[in-house]
């Protein structure tokens, strides 16, 4: 049986590749408008076909590629970061602190995420910057709540205990019995976390709040392209298409062991 691990990583490596080694072979500007050429069915010189604007569809799905996998990834390092610190500082410390931060977790987890997201974006100044910084306010609930319950499971396992016993440091628990554990379950998590803001950018683009254009992203493609569904399906089916096969990967590439 093929495992399901492997297909995840044989699809997000195909997607970096395509990353890495396409703008060698797509050398066009994402930008350059051809208004004499738009709506070009696929072929040379645009192999994904062109847009309303006649700009080379295959060289802004590259670049739309890009900036939504760098968005999405320095948002949720940046949340699993904070969220992971302050469930080991609350794991670690008990009492006050870890009864502040649950209720912190707990208020941002009532709160509905993507409206959250949306007023951070509308508060902030429209860019890579504004879209990180609301997807990292809000997903770093998740880490935070897996590690707290992980790490106070673990700070009563056996081996733990005997360190205690024995006289280790607390910080010398924390790092080496408690963190291995910790980062072992957070995987998981850091995965679902990639794919919910690889959607979330892409419905932020859909609804006309994310990268501002012309700048190239996959939801705002799919939003140019609605008006022209029957006469070049291709544009929106693209970038619909990589959405869908990114966040497979990532579910399956992060997911459990067959």
């Amino acid at each position: 049986m093929t495992n399901p691990r492997a297909i995840g990583i044989a699809i997000l490596g195909c997607g970096v590749l395509a990353m890495a080694l396409g703008p060698l072979v797509v050398t066009a500007d994402p930008l350059r408008q051809d208004l004499a050429r738009a709506l070009s069915p696929p072929g040379w010189p645009f192999p994904l076909g062109s847009d309303a604007l006649g700009r080379d569809a295959a060289a802004r799905l590259l670049h739309g590629a890009r900036l939504s996998l760098s968005i999405a990834a320095s948002s949720v390092l940046t949340a699993s970061l904070a969220g992971t610190l302050l469930g080991l500082l609350a794991a670690a410390v008990g009492g006050w602190v870890a009864l502040a931060v649950r209720m912190a977790a707990d208020t941002a987890l009532a709160l509905p995420n993507f409206l959250l997201v949306i007023l951070i974006v509308a508060l902030t100044t429209p860019g890579p910057l504004g879209i990180g910084m609301a997807l990292a306010a809000t997903l770093w609930v998740e880490p935070c709540r897996v590690v707290l319950l992980t790490a106070e499971q673990a700070s009563r396992s056996t081996p733990v205990e005997a360190a205690r016993l024995i006289g280790l440091p607390r910080r010398t628990i924390v790092m080496r019995l408690i963190l291995p554990t910790v980062l072992a379950t957070l995987t998981g998590v850091v995965g679902l976390q990639f794919g919910q803001a690889i959607l979330s950018i892409a419905a932020l683009g859909f609804l006309g709040l994310g990268l501002r254009p012309p700048t190239p992203e996959w939801g705002a493609m799919i939003l140019d392209a609605l008006p022209y569904l029957q006469e070049a399906p291709l544009l929106f089916v693209a970038p619909a298409a990589c959405i869908a096969l990114t966040v497979a990967g990532l579910l399956l590439a992060t997911g459990p062991r067959a």
